[in-house]
């Protein structure tokens, strides 16, 4: 995932939420802290804002990155 070439400010703000949630959580389940941290409130506004599945391949893949690698799975991040 590039982070300079997210062109939303939906998907840039993702982002910055999701760094500022995990900066000193390495390695810990922070799934609980995902939601105190407001990263679910980004993450509806990226949803509502940006369309992941763009025509352009390059855009496509790195929002689909984007949700990757924010989205919390069943054995943490």
């Amino acid at each position: 995932m590039d982070p300079d070439a997210l062109d939303e400010q939906a998907s840039r703000d993702l982002w910055a939420a999701y760094r500022r949630a995990t900066r000193n959580w390495a390695g810990r389940d922070v799934t609980p802290y995902w939601v105190l941290a407001g990263l679910d409130r980004s993450h509806h506004a990226f949803f509502e804002a940006v369309l992941v599945m763009a025509e352009d391949e390059a855009v496509r893949r790195n929002r689909l990155a984007l949700v990757y690698a924010v989205a919390p799975s069943p054995t943490g991040w």
